[in-house]
């Protein structure tokens, strides 16, 4: 869980490695499955 925090932020200070991020946090969610995606969503907007 922390790790998955410390990738939103990043998710957050760059943007130019959005797409990254974005499958860095798909993969978390993948092995998080009680995360929503609609929360995670929210989070990263």
């Amino acid at each position: 869980m922390i790790v998955l925090t410390r990738n939103l932020q990043k998710f957050r200070s760059t943007r130019r490695q959005s797409t990254n991020n974005l499958i860095v946090i798909i993969y978390f969610l993948n092995l998080n499955s009680n995360i929503s995606l609609c929360q995670i969503f929210c989070m990263t907007l």
